[in-house]
């Protein structure tokens, strides 16, 4: 099971969020896969990344894995007691935060170091200027631009460059995911454990090992864990076409445009890093001065009106209610 999740295309709610839409379908081209071609948006967050504790030096290009690592250990005491999200969500250098995510695959760190190195390598593609490196000090200015919006896009680029400028293309690059995924393996990374178990039950079709797998996420409670697997484990083939099960009961996907939105930004609401880090985020900022503090926000503003935001409210509040709760009811029958 690759932590890369690719799928064919993914729908916003709002005909206004085209731009959001092409760099959802960006950072999901490297980094998520359906397990039903051809349907909307499974927000898979999976990952692939390297490192270890003894930091390697740049000329290196590689982060090595724990088992290879040599020198003291970078983990302090206090972050070995914060989860994988919250040591994420802290941190200004995305490739430090690998190298350390690495050592801990009890927590998911491979698959977390993984997330990381991805965040960077769309990064780098959100912008033109940032294309084949980092070494632009300001993003280019147009003549007509406001100074106030260009200050703000500036700054956002300057932030996103910091964190991920010290990754290697090597490390944040496409051909590194297939070792990650073996890495991830050998090293028993919990989310990944978790990811073959919703995988295997999916293909099973038997509807008793999906609550297993469910119950397993759930349990776990790992907000990219959630982004990853929720959404592959509610989405079912019917006669009439793909639908989610929701309450015990399943709702056409063809309906379901608020609760797509929803599943999207639920992640957020458990912790996942959803700031200017996020490619959904990232980019229509960088490109078009639409800066949003995050994923939830930006979703809620390209909503068509104030009835279809306050549906998403409830929605999501509920959603995150349930997934809290460990409520499999709430979802499967």
């Amino acid at each position: 099971m690759s932590f890369i999740h690719r799928p064919r295309h993914m729908r916003w709610v709002a005909a206004g969020a085209a731009v959001i839409c092409a760099t959802v379908l960006s950072f999901g081209y490297h980094y998520r896969q359906t397990d039903h071609p051809g349907t909307p948006a499974l927000e898979s967050r999976r990952s692939n990344a390297a490192p270890s504790v003894g930091l390697v030096e740049k000329r290196d290009g590689n982060l090595p894995s724990a088992a290879t690592a040599t020198g003291p250990s970078k983990i302090s005491p206090a972050s070995a007691t914060k989860s994988m999200a919250a040591l994420l969500n802290d941190s200004k250098d995305l490739r430090a935060f690998a190298m350390n995510a690495i050592n801990r695959p009890e927590a998911g760190g491979v698959t977390y170091a993984a997330y990381a190195a991805n965040l960077c390598l769309v990064a780098r593609t959100a912008v033109l200027v940032t294309i084949m490196d980092w070494t632009a000090e300001d993003l280019p200015r147009a003549d007509l631009e406001d100074p106030h919006l260009f200050a703000i896009r500036n700054a956002s680029y300057k932030r996103i460059k910091a964190a991920c400028q010290s990754f290697s293309d090597y490390e944040s690059g496409g051909e590194r995911d297939i070792q990650l995924i073996a890495q991830a393996k050998a090293q028993g990374d919990a989310l990944e454990k978790v990811a073959l178990q919703v995988k295997t039950a999916i293909a099973s079709n038997d509807i008793s090992r999906r609550k297993s797998a469910l119950a397993a996420v759930l349990n776990n409670g790992d907000p990219l864990l959630v982004s990853n697997q929720l959404e592959r484990l509610l989405l079912e083939k019917t006669p009439d076409g793909l639908a989610y099960w929701i309450d015990g009961k399943q709702v056409p996907v063809m309906n379901s445009a608020v609760l797509q939105t929803a599943l999207v930004v639920l992640p957020c609401r458990l912790g996942l890093v959803c700031d200017e880090r996020s490619p959904e985020v990232l980019a229509p900022c960088l490109n078009s001065g639409k800066c949003y503090a995050s994923r939830v926000e930006l979703a809620m503003a390209n909503l068509p009106d104030d009835a279809q935001r306050a549906k998403l409210t409830s929605t999501l509040a509920s959603l995150e209610s349930a997934v809290r709760a460990r409520r499999i009811d709430r979802f499967l029958p």
